[in-house]
């Protein structure tokens, strides 16, 4: 026998959305790959200041309601419209018994997270970089099926680092994961691999650390998720 499924929900304004007005045509990739989605403008513009500034005034944008994003990966920007419509991100698959493949399991959602971090950064997304802060924090506190929790590697930390050009939410996590759980089979043998920015960031953080005795520093696998939020204000 199949059970009813219940729709009903409370209502919660955190995740109503306003699918009224205009439909906005978006382009998204290189040619040989390019992909087109239509998405509400009302739904758009709320959530980003690059669209609410691209569809103002007297811009082409704004006269046509179409934008290229010839430079952006349409996997990805597919991952930004579902978190518009649903808040939620359809990454997560059965994890893997087997030890040999829990590593790239684990990798290939990080290494998504982080990239639709920076598509957020470009679009000047605060919502969503928050709730892919949120996400990676949960995905670091989760153990595998050998027990054990992993966290971002070399090429995270790239995406990060090559796709923000300041201080952010997803910079303070990956330093902090480094500074309280890495030891030396974390750094690759040749150190060039991880960003020198990183590297520089990271001494400041043990340096920091080390003046405090370790005491006052929140361990990532506890904090409150608002640590990493947009506007937090200084490092803890």
């Amino acid at each position: 026998m199949v059970a009813p499924i219940d729709a009903r929900v409370c209502p919660d304004p955190s995740t109503d959305i306003d699918v009224s007005g205009p439909i906005l045509k978006i382009t998204v990739g290189p040619p040989s790959s390019q992909k087109t989605f239509y998405i509400h403008e009302t739904l758009c513009t709320t959530r980003s200041q690059f669209f609410h500034l691209a569809l103002r005034g007297t811009w082409k944008e704004s006269l046509s309601k179409s934008i290229n994003l010839p430079e952006d990966s349409p996997e990805i920007f597919a991952l930004y419209v579902h978190l518009l419509y649903t808040n939620s991100i359809p990454i997560k698959t059965e994890a893997p018994e087997d030890v040999t493949e829990i590593q790239t399991y684990v990798d290939t959602q990080y290494e998504t997270l982080a990239s639709l971090y920076i598509l957020a950064e470009k679009l000047q997304d605060t919502t969503t970089k928050d709730i892919l802060t949120d996400t990676i924090l949960s995905l670091s506190r989760e153990k595998q099926h050998d027990g054990t929790r992993y966290y971002p590697g070399e090429k995270v930390i790239n995406i990060i680092y090559e796709g923000t050009v300041k201080e952010c939410g997803a910079r303070r996590m990956v330093r902090d994961f480094y500074a309280e759980y890495a030891g030396e089979e974390w750094f690759p043998e040749q150190v060039e691999g991880l960003p020198k920015e990183f590297l520089w960031d990271l001494v400041r953080v043990l340096v920091r650390r080390k003046g405090k005795g370790g005491s006052g520093v929140g361990s990532t696998a506890i904090c409150d998720a608002g640590r990493y939020h947009e506007k937090v204000g200084e490092e803890e």
